[in-house]
């Protein structure tokens, strides 16, 4: 698939993005992508390595404590420790299987370049 690899520059070799499941998360903070061919490396430019970070720390750190707030104090009171309970553990999953179809599209969009090491 072109959208999980690209070529490289200087031998024309196709690398694949995302070699571990991992690798969907570490691309966006400056994980290297290194040619096995040539030995070139590939990772992001340094604007997109900081708002990731930024993303990481803030959107998420945040959306996880908002999302404990809502589940804990207002459905927690509205409708019941039992039913916020059972509703807690579903809105977890789910948001688990968002944020990792997010940064799966985020790693795949991001745009590589050739490191001058």
């Amino acid at each position: 698939m072109q959208v999980l690899s690209f070529n490289c520059q200087s031998c024309g070799v196709k690398i694949i993005k995302l070699k571990f499941f991992k690798d969907i998360f570490f691309i966006k903070s400056g994980k290297k992508i290194v040619c096995q061919n040539c030995g070139s490396s590939y990772s992001v430019p340094k604007i997109i390595k900081v708002l990731g970070s930024l993303y990481n720390y803030l959107f998420i750190g945040g959306l996880s404590i908002f999302i404990w707030l809502f589940l804990t104090v207002f459905i927690g009171d509205i409708l019941g420790k039992d039913i916020a309970n059972f509703l807690g553990i579903w809105i977890w999953v789910l948001s688990a299987i968002i944020y990792i179809i997010a940064e799966f599209i985020i790693a795949i969009v991001l745009v590589l370049e050739q490191n001058k090491d």
